[in-house]
């Protein structure tokens, strides 16, 4: 399976609400395919790769999270659209339209003057701008629920958390043009990463059969004030790039995760009272 994900030039994933169960919770062979697919897309940095496509149902539903802002195909119904289906073919054979080229104004040129289709083209690609940082967005916004689910997996067990910044470290620009008018949220963003950065780095050290029960509660606080700043982050993309339908699933989501913070510092607390 590895040979054929990292060998093929693209890899077409049918989308149901079973695969998206199992991928989400890392189950069975879903679960290590995911596994497999997410870690190529870090080490390659290569996000278009990887298609989605969707033959019933919403994609809220069928997708799993690190699938979001991925480039997707809906070939719902029968038949299917051929629109749809034009856009997978041009998609693999590297003949995808491009926004229309906009001349730059010469130096004189008041605005005022400008002709109908020199203003169409500048909103067109205006246009197209907007829609590949909310694709960018989108990506972030997977990475950084893979990142919370991270924390508290480890958090659990062994302690060593490893950040997944590939997505980041490759749409910064995007996303930056993304949150222009939204300080505080690209603030929120940057704080994630760069405090995920920090914890992972740190967690390098941890070894919890070394550590004494004051280190390992010291530690697990940590990674749970963590987890509390990606969802910060998530809350942010989440109002950027997603649509209702969609928010309202990643609100669900998050829920469950905060209930699972909510437990693990009772439990930590528990801990501390025992001594």
């Amino acid at each position: 399976m590895e040979c054929a994900v990292r060998d093929n030039n693209f890899v077409l994933i049918v989308c149901t609400s079973r695969y998206k169960e199992r991928s989400d919770a890392r189950l069975g062979g879903v679960g290590y395919e995911g596994d497999i697919m997410t870690a190529e897309v870090y080490r390659g940095q290569n996000h278009r790769k990887f298609i989605p496509i969707l033959r019933s149902g919403e994609w809220p539903t069928t997708a799993p999270s690190w699938l979001w802002g991925k480039y997707s195909i809906d070939l719902r119904g029968d038949p299917y659209s051929e629109e749809e289906y034009l856009r997978l073919r041009n998609a693999i054979h590297g003949t995808s339209e491009k926004p229309p080229p906009v001349r730059s104004a010469a130096p004189q040129d008041n605005p005022a003057d400008r002709t109908i289709q020199g203003l169409a083209h500048e909103q067109t690609k205006r246009s197209w701008d907007h829609e590949e940082s909310r694709a960018a967005g989108r990506d972030v916004l997977a990475e950084a629920i893979t990142n919370v689910k991270r924390v508290l997996s480890v958090e659990a067990t062994t302690l060593r958390y490893e950040i997944a910044d590939g997505a980041w470290r490759q749409q910064r620009p995007a996303l930056a043009r993304l949150l222009a008018d939204d300080w505080d949220g690209l603030q929120n963003v940057v704080g994630a990463y760069d405090g995920g950065s920090s914890v992972s780095n740190h967690s390098r050290g941890w070894n919890p059969l070394e550590m004494s029960s004051t280190h390992q509660r010291e530690a697990k606080d940590l990674l749970l004030r963590h987890a509390e700043e990606w969802l910060k982050a998530i809350e942010t993309l989440k109002r950027n790039v997603l649509a209702p339908v969609e928010a309202a699933k990643v609100d669900a989501e998050m829920e469950g995760l905060r209930k699972r913070i909510v437990t693990a510092r009772q439990i930590i607390e528990l801990d501390r009272k025992r001594g």
